[in-house]
């Protein structure tokens, strides 16, 4: 999972911080027979509690007013791949040489484009690009969690990545870092690099996940 606290709000650090704490208590009620429509309605159901939790904090913390942050979760299930999203960080898959985003930003921007009112070459430098139409926390209860379930195979490869990424580095780029690096904890290093290089506007969190064969002896 990947939280990123939204920027100029009281406290973001910690609404990210309570919103993973919150999710990772997923498998606490869970049983070995959970099928993927199961841990879809867990997890949307963690994050609605969650979006409560923060905002009953800030209610006793007039210092963490609007805390808030962006939530991205990714579950594997057996053949199935579950995601649970709310805000503007990202979640890709690679499956061969297709790069895919399973999710939505949930931004001002993003509707814009939707519309046809903005080109998303014109979104990556619009003055409003960081305002969240939708958020975990906040003085505003959230309405909806985007929820996806997708099929997994042996080598699709998976990125969670906060906007500090995207904003930075092309969907080119990044299926090529992808494609090419081996090891998830290098591709993951690679995008980081790159999105420095690049000018590094925004804090950067990456994580990679790639699906592979078990090794002989391997259960």
């Amino acid at each position: 999972m990947i939280a990123d606290g939204m920027g100029g709000h009281a406290c973001g650090d910690l609404a990210s911080k309570m919103a993973c704490q919150g999710l990772t208590t997923i498998f606490d009620d869970c049983t070995a027979d959970f099928e993927s429509k199961q841990y879809a309605q867990r997890l949307e159901e963690l994050i609605f509690s969650v979006d409560s939790r923060l905002r009953q904090h800030a209610i006793t913390h007039p210092d963490c007013t609007d805390m808030g942050t962006t939530l991205s979760a990714l579950l594997i299930s057996g053949n199935s791949v579950i995601t649970a999203h709310v805000g503007d960080s990202r979640i890709y898959r690679l499956r061969g040489d297709h790069l895919t985003q399973l999710t939505t930003d949930h931004s001002f921007v993003q509707e814009m484009i939707d519309e046809g009112e903005l080109t998303p070459e014109a979104a990556i430098n619009h003055p409003l690009r960081s305002v969240l139409t939708r958020a975990v926390g906040t003085q505003e209860p959230l309405e909806e969690v985007e929820i996806r379930i997708v099929d997994a195979a042996i080598g699709d490869r998976f990125l969670l990545s906060s906007d500090g990424l995207h904003d930075m580095v092309s969907f080119k780029e990044i299926a090529r870092t992808l494609k090419n690096e081996i090891d998830p904890q290098q591709s993951a290093e690679q995008l980081l690099n790159a999105a420095l290089r690049n000018g590094g506007r925004d804090n950067v969190t990456t994580i990679s996940i790639h699906l592979s064969s078990p090794e002989p002896n391997e259960k």
